[in-house]
């Protein structure tokens, strides 16, 4: 099996896969597609979808470095660590 964020695909040979529908396994197609590939099931395109989950990881990541940012900083200030003040201004630059 091979695949991506949006697919996912069987590659089994020819006689592999006649082996299994001889054994009672369905024939399925060889990839699927996890975006909704027709028309009435949504009416945005695939690269919208694409791109509205690449925009929530991005968001989530980047609420992730602020609140480990803020946690470091917290501990750079309480016990007056200088190496962590530094990393939050760093992680802070970042998000």
């Amino acid at each position: 099996m091979n695949g991506g964020i949006w697919t996912m695909c069987v590659s089994l040979e020819e006689e592999e896969a006649s082996i299994l529908s001889r054994v009672g396994f369905p024939s399925q197609p060889t990839c699927t597609n996890y975006l909704a590939d027709s028309d009435y099931d949504e009416p945005r395109a695939d690269w919208q979808h694409r791109m509205q989950n690449l925009s929530i990881s991005c968001a989530l990541v980047c609420l992730i470095v602020l609140g480990s940012a803020a946690l470091v900083g917290a501990f750079g200030v309480c016990k007056h660590q200088i190496s962590a003040v530094l990393i939050t201004g760093v992680m802070y630059l970042l998000a």
